[in-house]
């Protein structure tokens, strides 16, 4: 055993050994006893006890301390496993004001959406204004050219066309570039984020059921169903693993290979969903039922150590047991009584003398002709003359009365 530092409340710390070699629920029932903690609230209600450790994780019952990777002599808080104390105290606490918010600059206050959109209306214009500084030479050289007529000479026309013909092949040819470079953006976009997402449905592990055996039945009776020819653990409704999940005719129970699935794993417990059950296979409140059971029960993995069974003290066989009631015998006679057995045609007497007497059928015996409170001792014979076990050498002095137990 090593000594730990145990915080039962905020006002009480203690320090004492605990069993390492135990599982932690029997160290919080030692701990419960030794220190005579509450076992029911305020309302009445029972108090499930469960140990943390510094940084507020709590330790699974099954397992000793030192599976549970506590060091020796470390640390411990005791408390209710429903509101431990320090959270009650927590709860407590008036809230924390709120800071005041930050001051920002102009900039970060709201004002730059203003100073945006006059930056766009601004390019919006200059391009604008670009757009209509080239399209003017075209306007008139296309009014020129319609002017002259059928008639008019090549000559005449022909310097204008000359000057002009470059400017508006490079308009046209600047359209046809916009218009080839925007064409593939209006129509691939929306089709790539528009396609829809398939999301893979996650899947739940089925598990075996391996651990239920009888040898494991001592390390927790209360998890196991024995029958007459079957075995099997039971599946409970909380996580406490304290009320047993109902069928249609006693218990949900689960046995070897049976199919569960693992809904959630809390550690030291597993929340399952019953798939196949061999002891009630049709039961519909079996197969699909949800409830908690400890995982080395269905894992057999991580199993707790198995209690030693205390040894029967071997049955001692019975004796004479002798003791002296008092001395108000004469001094020079004692006497004797024996209870418990039939001492008829028994007899007892002095060592080293001829003084001796027979025990009658209500078990007395007295023998007389010591000298007064003469010191001595004597044994006691059956009816074969064989001293009885715890009958010889016992010590006596004149006026003595003895008792004699058989047991």
């Amino acid at each position: 055993m090593a000594r730990y530092t145990l915080h039962l409340s905020e006002q009480r710390t203690e320090q004492g050994p605990l069993d390492d070699n135990a599982p932690v629920w029997l160290v919080i029932e030692a701990i419960v006893a030794t220190y005579q903690l509450p076992r029911h609230d305020a309302d009445d209600r029972p108090i499930h006890y469960a140990l943390y450790t510094q940084d507020r994780r709590r330790l699974s019952g099954e397992v000793t301390l030192a599976q549970n990777n506590v060091a020796p002599g470390s640390e411990l808080w005791v408390a209710d496993r429903r509101q431990p104390w320090w959270m009650a105290q927590a709860s407590d606490a008036p809230p924390a004001p709120l800071p005041p918010p930050p001051s920002r600059p102009w900039w970060q206050q709201g004002q730059t959406l203003p100073l945006i959109g006059m930056g766009v209306l601004v390019f919006v214009a200059m391009v604008g204004v670009l757009v209509y500084i080239l399209l003017q030479p075209a306007t008139r050289t296309s009014a020129s050219v319609a002017s002259t007529g059928p008639g008019a000479s090549v000559a005449a026309a022909s310097p204008p066309t000359a000057t002009l013909a470059p400017a508006v092949s490079a308009l046209a040819a600047g359209s046809r570039q916009a218009t080839a470079t925007l064409a593939p953006a209006s129509t691939a976009t929306p089709t790539a984020t528009l396609a829809p997402t398939a999301t893979p449905a996650p899947q739940v592990p089925q598990l075996t059921v391996s651990g239920i055996r009888r040898e494991y039945i001592p390390i927790r009776p209360s998890y196991f169903f024995q029958g007459r020819t079957s075995l099997g653990a039971y599946l409970f409704a909380d996580d406490q693993l304290l009320n047993r999940l109902p069928a249609t005719q006693g218990n949900v129970v689960l046995s070897e290979g049976d199919t569960v699935e693992l809904l959630q794993d809390l550690g030291a417990i597993y929340q399952v969903r019953v798939r196949t059950n061999k002891l009630d296979p049709d039961d519909p409140k079996v197969i699909g039922a949800i409830g908690y059971v400890s995982a080395w029960i269905v894992t057999n993995e991580n199993v707790p150590p198995i209690p030693t069974p205390t040894p029967r003290p071997t049955q001692e066989p019975p004796r004479l047991r002798v003791s002296k009631l008092n001395s108000n015998d004469s001094p020079s006679c004692f006497s004797m009584q024996i209870r418990g057995i039939n001492a008829t045609g028994w007899r007892m007497r002095v060592d080293g003398t001829n003084l001796s007497g027979t025990f009658d059928g209500a078990g007395n015996a007295r023998i007389c002709g010591l000298r007064n409170y003469q010191e001595g001792t004597y044994t006691i014979y059956d009816q074969s003359g064989q001293a009885v076990p715890g009958g010889r050498g016992i010590p006596v002095r004149g006026g003595d009365i003895m008792i004699g137990d058989w047991r």
